[in-house]
C-alpha cells in the first residue's frame, strides 16, 4: 500500500499548488486551508492575527477548496508519525506549514487595512505548499 502511495505522490510532480483564502466580515476573519491542520497551527494564526479579541475573532477552516493532506509543523516531522509519512495523506514539503501561516497572516494584514469590512476577500496568488 505504501509503495502504491509513493508512486501516486510522485505523479503529483515536484510542486503542488495550494490555494489559500481569507475573508473578513467586520472584525471577524476566516482563513481557508486545503489541509488537515494541527491545532497548534490554528492557534498560531489566531494569536498572530490582526483580528484579535476583544472585538475581533479569527478562525481557521481546514479541508477547504481542495485536499492537500495533513499540514504538520516542521518540528512534527522530526518526531515522525503517520501524519508526516510521505503519502497521499501527507505530501507537502516539510516547511509548508510556516509558509502557509505566513501567507495567511499577510492576507489578514491586507484585509485589516481595508476600511469597509463588508465581506472583502483576499485570495493569495502564491503557492506556498509545494516542493
Amino acid at each position: 500500500v505504501y509503495a502504491r502511495e509513493t508512486l501516486k505522490v510522485a505523479e503529483l510532480g515536484a510542486t503542488y499548488p495550494v490555494r489559500l483564502q481569507s475573508f473578513r466580515l467586520g472584525d471577524f476573519a476566516a482563513c481557508f486551508i486545503p489541509c488537515e491542520v494541527y491545532g497548534s497551527t490554528g492557534l498560531t494564526i489566531k494569536e498572530r492575527s490582526p483580528f484579535t479579541a476583544p472585538g475581533g475573532h479569527t478562525i481557521t477552516i481546514g479541508w477547504a477548496n481542495d485536499y492537500a493532506g495533513y499540514l504538520p509543523p516542521p518540528e512534527q516531522h522530526a518526531l515522525g508519525g503517520y501524519t508526516t509519512w510521505r503519502a497521499l495523506s501527507s505530501f507537502l514539503e516539510v516547511d509548508a506549514e510556516p509558509k502557509i501561516v505566513a501567507e495567511l497572516l499577510r492576507q489578514l494584514e491586507t484585509l485589516r487595512g481595508e476600511p469597509t469590512g463588508n465581506g472583502t476577500s483576499a485570495d493569495g496568488g502564491s503557492e506556498p505548499g509545494g516542493e
